[in-house]
């Protein structure tokens, strides 16, 4: 198993393959929840090699969006079911690291420890202080590629909704980002008048 190798290949292809209207879901976003999974794995203090796992996924879960948006999830475990055995990976670390990739689905139902963090780092931007400024990015998103468009109010109502449902899983998200996102809710509120 070569994380490092891994890194490098599926950052490239992001950077090279992803639609520019692919706001949200860029490289960055990518990068965004690999950093955050390698802080939840130390925390969590994961094993090398369920933090290597977890890493993998994380740099692969949204690879998908670069041939389709809905079900981007299967692409994803798809692609690393094709490309991890040319980084050493053995076939049940590919089956790991696409079943890991799959519980990022929404609704998230996360188990195991390693999905668990892949989880609450997927969604780390909703307890922290620039989460009105990355859900903006996801609402461009959703219009430019026409999934969605929807007035300030509704998204709001929307993006209510859906912070209300979440709920972190593993205890280092609760502790580090469960303030935050409660904040982030209430100024929601504020927002539509509730």
């Amino acid at each position: 198993m070569n994380p490092n190798k891994v890194f490098t290949f599926a950052i490239n292809k992001l950077s090279t393959d992803l639609k520019p209207e692919l706001i949200y879901h860029s490289v960055f976003h990518t990068l965004d929840v690999y950093r955050t999974v390698e802080k939840l794995a130390k925390s969590e203090k994961l094993n090398k090699t369920d933090s290597d796992i977890v890493k993998t996924a994380a740099l692969m879960h949204d690879i998908g969006f670069i041939s389709q948006y809905k079900d981007h999830e299967e692409v994803s475990a798809e692609f690393a079911r094709k490309h991890l055995p040319d980084f050493e990976y053995t076939s049940e670390e590919i089956e790991l690291v696409a079943s890991i990739i799959m519980k990022t689905k929404l609704p998230q139902n996360a188990v195991t420890l390693t999905e668990k963090i892949l989880c609450d780092a997927d969604l780390d931007y909703l307890g922290r202080p620039d989460f009105f400024i990355i859900s903006h990015k996801l609402r461009l998103e959703w219009e430019k590629t026409g999934i969605q468009k929807l007035r300030l109010k509704e998204w709001y109502q929307m993006q209510y909704k859906f912070l209300s449902e979440h709920r972190f899983f593993t205890q280092s998200s609760i502790k580090l980002r469960e303030k935050t996102k409660q904040k982030n809710i209430a100024e929601i509120k504020v927002l539509l008048d509730l």
